[in-house]
């Protein structure tokens, strides 16, 4: 019940837009980066300016369990919510008891008369109606950034005095709603930090209830430690430590013989590890090269962990063979996701920052500038992406259905009786003849229009009819088939804006873009228009309903519009694209930067010379986690056999022929071994080949037969499950690590 209460009153409260945009905690389409990226913004554009930025960070004192709950439903009456919703929420709020549990001993109950409820899905809405007002008593060019109880005020100038007065003024305001309203800043938890190029400057005096403030050289805000340069020095050494904290759990699981295989640990790297190096990397990101670079070796420690590469291995050989790319391509990627997804949300503030109307004077600031770059200049020198994104027509998330809508009233009838028939079981006359009876009974009045989209590795396409008349468009090249499908429908749609026609059946062979019609979850952009042209041809008395059909199976109407997708020279070309679109595209432009990254490696490097292109190897994932640690040596070429040299700074071995070095790729090729591999039952080989990578790992057994009690004991060796077991637990008690 609370959910399905918090998802309505969250969509009617951001549908009238009655939350100030400033507060982004436990909003749709909203998180900490917002926030994170406003700050960022104002310290740079200040420091490009010549100017100091000061920033106050407020702490309330137990915000939760002290909110007055009479302010929250005095808040929900003057945003106009009433009715048995301000009932239901009333009877949540009040009467709660609590005790306290003993030794299986109950104390007695006692009343709460504030606070909200810890762990309910309602708190975060019920504490974000509370604190919507605190921007009213916020003036520019003060401005206030709020994530649940996270408060800071920041505000830029070049005279600190007036800095200083301004938001003295602001922070006496916010005092004075605080004591309206049951709040309390805590003293020794809130402080002040002031970005500012000068080595020395003046600080001023900022009193919070009669105690000063005091400023701090950095500050933690929504996870990220800022400090007065911005040089994200003291960041990523918290950063370091928290990877290496996680880290050490994945070095208990991952033993050679006994540890969770390569998939698990890569699951487990990417669950655990990665995460904390990701967390604001699109902020962070403006460090200088030689500062964010000590975050790679945490990276490297635990790519090796996850393949069982040795350290001397090349750092270029540990991203491709394990299929994990570099952090510099992660953090691009992640802050052009980031980009992609604010340029679909224009009522975010953070939009007018990335997408300013006067582009070219704003990046003039920072054009001769030495100081740090914000994300808004930044995503600018990525051309490949600005291109595409500059020239795409971007949908706008629209969140138009109501949560409570009913299937058969708010959203669109879809026949789907055609479905019922599996295409594989059926031939084509069956579904012609059983398509021309669906019309014939149950839409025979109606005016029929096919749609259908195309895609090609060279072309993205699609077209329609309406009374037989075809038209056809070019798009996107990054468009996915299903966004083709659903632009079809769009432009139907809206050519039927304006018709006589009073029946319409409109017919597409895209089973996923109809479902995804009757879908009221569905967020993406390119649905919603869809859904929202429905809406505006039935309102105007026009019955409209959606068929799907077969394709390539002879319906005249379809194998039309078919043909005139897939055909050259459209006439119009449609820019139309969701976020899901971009995001597709801006993995593939990852994808080839690591590529360009990887052909820059040096030639002789040895995993370049057996994989040259960057692709996931099947084989890499063997049965036994000793195999996946030998085939990954010997794909990177380092082995203890033939660089054990690197470790007690000796010569380099020599072969038992006497003529070359001992590498893997001599060993496979050498003629003095040449016996050895003619016992093997294939050719031995490190590609991705089954039967090639089966014989590698042959080798030792047919160069060095294990002693026969191995044998006996593999023979009644437990389940993979308990090894794995048994080595966890004996290395946790190694560990000194207690166990429960």
């Amino acid at each position: 019940m609370e959910k399905m209460v918090n998802k309505r009153l969250f969509w009617l409260l951001e549908r009238r837009n009655l939350l100030n945009p400033f507060q982004s905690g436990g909003r749709k389409r909203r998180s900490t980066l917002d926030n994170l990226a406003y700050l960022e913004n104002e310290i740079a554009l200040g420091f490009a300016q010549n100017e100091s930025t000061l920033a106050l960070l407020l702490d309330i004192q137990k915000a939760y369990d002290l909110t007055w709950r009479h302010k929250i439903i005095s808040s929900l009456l003057a945003l106009g919510v009433n009715g048995l919703v301000i009932r239901y929420l009333i009877n949540f709020l009040m009467g709660r008891r609590i005790a306290v549990k003993c030794n299986n001993l109950i104390s007695n109950f006692k009343g709460l008369e504030n606070g909200l409820v810890q762990g309910s899905s309602l708190s975060t809405l019920l504490f974000a109606v509370f604190m919507n007002d605190i921007f009213h008593v916020i003036n520019l060019p003060t401005r206030g950034l709020l994530f649940v109880d996270d408060l800071l005020l920041t505000i830029r100038g070049k005279i600190l005095e007036q800095l200083g007065s301004r938001i003295q003024s602001t922070l006496n305001e916010i005092v004075k709603w605080a004591n309206m309203n049951g709040v309390t800043f805590s003293i020794d938890k809130s402080s002040c930090i002031l970005f500012s190029r000068s080595r020395n400057p003046t600080l001023p005096l900022i009193m919070l209830n009669g105690n000063q403030l005091k400023f701090d050289n950095t500050a933690k805000f929504l996870g990220l430690i800022w400090d007065r340069k911005m040089s994200w020095k003291q960041h990523v050494k918290y950063t370091k430590i928290k990877a290496l904290t996680a880290l050490n759990a994945l070095k208990i699981v991952s033993n050679k013989k006994w540890g969770l295989s390569r998939t698990s640990l890569s699951k487990f790297f990417s669950s655990f590890v990665l995460p904390v190096l990701d967390y604001g990397s699109p902020i962070y990101g403006s460090a200088k090269d030689h500062v964010i670079a000590k975050l790679n070796t945490e990276h490297h420690i635990g790519i090796r962990i996850v393949t069982g590469a040795l350290r001397t291995s090349p750092v270029p050989s540990l991203y491709v063979e394990s299929g994990i790319p570099p952090l510099v391509i992660r953090r691009q990627k992640l802050l052009l996701n980031y980009v992609t997804k604010i340029s679909a949300c224009p009522s975010n503030p953070v939009y007018n920052i990335l997408f300013p109307t006067s582009l070219r004077r704003r990046l003039g600031i920072y054009e001769f500038t030495r100081t740090p770059k914000p994300l808004f200049v930044r995503f600018r020198a990525i051309e490949a992406y600005v291109q595409e994104l500059d020239r795409c027509d971007m949908m706008e998330y629209k969140d138009l259905t109501p949560p409570w809508s009913d299937d058969s009233e708010d959203l669109p009838e879809i026949n789907t009786d055609l479905a019922k028939m599996k295409k594989i079981d059926t031939p084509d006359h069956v579904y012609k003849s059983n398509f021309t009876a669906l019309i014939n009974t149950n839409y025979p009045d109606y005016t029929l229009c096919f749609t259908d989209g195309s895609k090609t590795e060279n072309r993205t396409s699609c077209a329609f009819s309406i009374d037989g008349r075809i038209q056809s468009c070019s798009l996107n090249q990054f468009n996915s088939i299903f966004s083709a499908e659903i632009i079809a429908l769009l432009l139907s749609l809206k050519n039927l804006l304006g018709t006589t026609h009073s029946k319409i059946a409109i017919i597409s062979d895209s089973l996923s873009a109809l479902k995804s019609l009757s879908n009221c979850k569905n967020t993406n952009p390119l649905v919603s228009e869809v859904i929202d042209l429905w809406r505006n041809l039935t309102s105007n008395n026009i019955k409209l309903t959606f068929i799907w059909c077969p394709s390539h199976c002879g319906i005249e109407g379809n194998e039309e519009v078919d043909r005139a997708a897939n055909r050259d020279g459209h006439t119009q070309a449609i820019n139309i694209c969701s976020p899901d679109d971009l995001k597709t595209m801006v993995k593939k432009l990852a994808y080839n930067n690591w590529q360009v990254l990887w052909n820059q490696t040096d030639p002789l490097n040895k995993l370049k010379q057996i994989k040259p292109i960057i692709s996931t190897w099947k084989t890499s994932q063997q049965s036994r986690r000793y195999d996946e640690v030998v085939l990954s040596r010997l794909r990177i070429g380092h082995t203890r056999v033939t660089h054990s040299y690197l470790f007690e700074r000796t010569t380099p071995p020599l072969c038992s022929c006497g003529e070359n070095l001992l590498t893997v790729k001599h060993l496979l090729d050498c003629v003095h071994h040449a016996p050895v591999r003619s016992t093997l039952s294939s050719k031995p080989s490190l590609l991705d080949e089954p039967e090639g990578v089966k014989a590698v790992l042959e080798l030792p057994k047919a160069h060095r037969p294990l002693p026969q009690k191995y044998y006996n004991a593999l023979r009644g060796a437990p389940p993979r499950t308990e090894i794995v077991k048994v080595g966890i637990l004996k290395t946790l008690k190694f560990s000194k690590v207690s166990i429960s």
